[in-house]
């Protein structure tokens, strides 16, 4: 059957009177492994030709491991299909790794050693054919074929009876299949040399080459249907036409078959052009550089013979067209001639400034450098073009220019010439370079300047520029020398100039007028930039004195005198001095005055320096009526906690002038200071504390009772030792209110007697207070044993309702965190959770599953950090 669907594609390909004189199915069969050298089949025996044999190379193979799947159809084999029984010819590993005869598969290599080496070139050959009576004969046959391009790739040989030549390449086939499998192709018709015909030795063969470097794609390649066959029928009539067959050299022709009786090959032959032959049917784009007569052949070839015609390609030159003078110059207003030769007609382009665009000597007077071609027309209408460039020099155009243009005395600026390549300037007593193009003048007084410019062959031109010289302004300040004592001010004036900028500002009224008012802190330098005519400046400064004021100094600065007393004042810094008011005083105008006020009064004192700067200074005098003192204490407290300390200080009025304290049972049991401060008690009870005031006029007693409480005494429970997870109560006493730390595992912090739950040793410290606020701290430790029991998880259940194992959960003493998952042999999850009370009863989806083992995963972590992954099974039991 799959014969006769060969048949019918052959037919239909056009090979309707095509005759098969000998076939080769290989047979059906899986038979693995069967080799192709020593293959007997009903047209004889196959052998094989090694060129390379290396211990491990691909193999070529007979069997349906690669099965004959027909035309256009994917390839497959006995191995995955025992019902495709259809043997082929075709190349498998042979590397002990992969199975014997594997199909179309092979090893590409690519760790050649001293045993692994794959490098294969392995020719299979057919049994003798006998083509005695045929002539013209065809070899046709289905393969697939993959590898990689040349060097793993399958080749078709001839053998004539003495030797064997290559017949063809036929090509990779698709492997466009589920998986790269190769796809079955017929290969395009292949005739044999004439040296089969009537010959009764001939052979057919198949050689695979494959290197040993890893590269390369399956399949490798398989042969199936092998026949040979001849058609009969006339030779073709060779005939073409062409696009052109006169042509300009460097120009290309197509060229068209219009051979009859259905030529099957073709040979051009072109000399001269290039490419110099063609086997296309229809080959394009021939070109021909070297002008010539050329005669094109074609034979036209098809099973039944031969036949060839010509024609005659006529290849016109190109003509080189020149120009002169091929770099003509003149200055604007000129003209120049221009000469073409080498060609029969001209064309020049553009027109502009041309007596004529198609003669061959036209005269051009453009105004700018202009480039124009020309283009020749020779024999055949072949056509070339040039290029002239005609160059227009500018007749001189001089500038001259000043930057700046107006200048300050003693300035300079910076002349620039233009317009040409040689410069000359004039005057040359004020410039530093009288033959630059660019040169500096510093002329004194305002100046013209002239600079002479010339260049090429153009006649040279002049330009001149004129620099202003503007005076630099006289500026003044007034007055010269001015000076203030601290805190006054200075008006300044400046002339000579139009505007104004002062610095520093500080301490100016303003920095841009001409008369500012100058109140510096301290003695300042102003510098005042006056701009006259031409933006031309010039300076002066002025210091501006700032004297200081004198430094007052009075003893006593202040003083307290009984009604009816004196005292003598004493002032200093200054050179005169002026006392207000004058009441009470011995003088008013010296240094020293004796104050007698009979009530309190604060006299001021005016002092001047020899700068004539003036300060001030205040006395205030209290004039007291001298009765005896009041004796009060001032206490930081009057209740402490033992041991306790409490701070002391004087309140008594009317000036006392001695002081006497008594501290009942204190550190330091007495003082004679106005305020004692820290008095300290150790032992608890009622103290007594007293303090005698004494002045002139008389003594006074009081007295302040101070409480200093007990301690209370904090008690705890001794120190104790739970399991780790596990808790104990804090017992405590001795206070009212209690404060507890560190937080960590206590039920609370400010209760009696909290629950503590560490996951480590803790020491737990109290603070206990009693009514009094007094306060005592004590503390216990509780240590916590951190060995932990060993996590179990069982390896089976039966969840049949008895209450005994009816759940799979694991058992963690110790338990932190933990993630259990369940999942059957297919890989479905059926059961997760990360909650110990959380138990699988051997249900998914609500249903009760089928006795089976299961798998699960179990991460956990326990109190004392030990973390763990584990992995079993677990047997459900119904």
């Amino acid at each position: 059957m799959r014969r006769f669907v060969l048949v019918l594609l052959l037919c239909s390909a056009g090979l309707i009177r095509a005759q098969i004189f000998w076939t080769e199915t290989f047979g059906n069969g899986c038979t693995q492994g069967t080799a192709a050298n020593g293959l007997v089949t009903t047209n004889g025996t196959w052998t094989q030709t090694n060129f390379i044999n290396d211990p491990e190379s691909n193999e070529w193979y007979v069997s349906s491991c690669e099965a004959g799947m027909g035309l256009n159809n994917c390839g497959d084999g006995c191995l995955s299909n025992p019902a495709l029984l259809n043997r082929t010819l075709h190349i498998g590993a042979n590397d002990g790794w992969t199975p014997t005869d594997p199909g179309a598969a092979y090893n590409a290599g690519g760790f050649c050693g001293v045993l692994f080496c794959v490098a294969a070139d392995k020719r299979v050959e057919s049994p003798v054919i006998n083509c005695t009576g045929y002539t013209n004969i065809q070899l046709n046959f289905l393969y697939l074929e993959g590898g990689q391009a040349s060097t793993d790739n399958m080749t078709v040989w001839y053998y004539d009876g003495v030797s064997w030549s290559q017949l063809t390449d036929p090509g990779k086939t698709l492997t466009n299949c589920v998986g790269g499998q190769g796809r079955w192709a017929a290969v395009p018709v292949i005739n044999l040399p004439v040296s089969a015909n009537n010959n009764p030795n001939v052979k057919i063969g198949f050689r695979w080459t494959n290197n040993d470097d890893g590269v390369g794609t399956d399949p490798s390649t398989a042969i199936d249907d092998i026949t040979l066959s001849v058609v009969s029928g006339s030779p073709p009539v060779a005939a073409f036409t062409t696009s052109n067959n006169t042509i300009c050299a460097g120009s290309c022709i197509n060229f068209t078959d219009n051979s009859t009786n259905t030529p099957t090959a073709w040979s051009w032959l072109f000399p001269g052009g290039t490419p110099a032959s063609s086997n296309s049917q229809n080959p394009n784009n021939v070109c021909y550089n070297t002008a010539g007569s050329y005669t094109v052949t074609l034979t036209a070839t098809n099973a039944n013979g031969s036949n060839s015609t010509t024609q005659v390609i006529t290849v016109n030159p190109i003509p080189t067209i020149t120009v002169s003078p091929s770099n003509p110059t003149y200055c604007t207003g000129g003209n120049a001639s221009l000469t073409a030769s080498g060609a029969t007609s001209y064309n020049w382009s553009p027109a502009t400034g041309l007596s004529c665009t198609t003669c061959a000597n036209p005269t051009t007077n453009v105004t700018t450098t202009t480039t124009y071609t020309v283009t020749g027309t020779g024999p055949g209408n072949c056509t070339s073009t040039t290029t002239v460039t005609v160059t227009v020099t500018p007749s001189l155009v001089g500038t001259a220019s000043a930057n700046p243009s107006s200048i300050c005395f003693g300035d300079s600026t910076l002349l620039s010439g233009g317009g040409g390549t040689n410069y000359s300037w004039t005057p040359t007593a004020s410039v530093s370079c009288g033959t630059c193009q660019n040169t500096y003048a510093t002329p004194t007084t305002t100046t013209t300047y002239t600079v002479a410019v010339s260049g090429g062959t153009c006649p040279t031109v002049t330009a001149t520029v004129t620099v202003t010289v503007n005076p630099l302004p006289t500026v003044s300040v007034s007055p010269p020398a001015p000076a203030f004592c601290q805190g006054g001010n200075a008006p300044l004036t400046a002339s000579g100039a139009n505007a104004w900028l002062w610095s520093p500002a500080t301490g100016l009224s303003c920095t841009t007028c001409a008369n500012p008012l100058a109140n510096p802190t301290a003695t300042t330098t102003y510098t005042v930039i006056g701009t006259g005519a031409g933006n031309c400046t010039s300076s002066a400064t002025v210091t501006v004195t700032v004297n200081p004021l004198p430094t007052v100094s009075v003893t006593p600065p202040s003083a307290t005198i009984c009604a009816g007393n004196n005292i003598g004042l004493t002032v200093t810094g200054g050179q005169t001095y002026a006392w207000a008011p004058g009441t009470g005083l011995s003088c008013t105008t010296c240094a020293n005055p004796t104050a007698s006020p009979t009530a309190s009064t604060t006299y001021t004192v005016t002092v001047t320096d020899a700068n004539g700067c003036t300060n001030t200074a205040a006395v205030p005098i209290t004039v007291n009526p001298c009765a005896p003192p009041v004796a009060a204490i001032t206490a930081s407290a009057t209740a402490v906690c033992m041991p306790g300390c409490i701070t002391f200080s004087d309140n008594s009025t009317n000036s006392p002038t001695s002081w006497s304290w008594t501290f009942q049972g204190g550190t330091p049991a007495t003082s004679t200071q106005q305020n004692p401060g820290q008095v300290c008690w150790t032992a608890a009870g009622t103290y007594l504390v007293t303090l005698i005031v004494s002045n002139a006029n008389g003594t006074d007693t009081t007295s302040q009772s101070i409480t200093v409480n007990p301690m209370p005494t904090a008690t705890t429970g001794p120190d104790v030792t739970i399991p780790i997870g596990g808790s104990t109560v804090l017992p405590v006493g001795g206070g009212t209110s209690y404060t507890w730390s560190p937080a960590t595992g206590l039920s609370c912090t400010a209760c009696p007697n909290p629950t503590a739950s560490p996951t480590v040793t803790t020491t737990y410290c109290v603070t206990v207070t009693d009514a009094n606020g007094c306060t005592d701290d004590s503390c216990m430790t509780v240590f916590v044993d951190q060995n932990c029991p060993e996590v179990f998880l069982p390896t089976g259940f039966s969840p049949d309702g008895d209450g005994k194992n009816d759940e799979f959960y694991p058992i963690i003493p110790c338990f932190e965190s933990m993630w259990l998952a369940v999942y059957d042999r297919w890989g479905e999850k059926i059961f997760e959770s990360d909650d110990p009370g959380k138990k699988w009863d051997g249900t998914f989806r609500g249903a009760p599953l089928d006795a089976a083992v299961f798998v699960y995963y179990f991460h956990y972590r326990q109190l004392n950090g030990k973390d763990e992954k584990l992995k079993g099974n677990v047997t459900l039991v119904r």
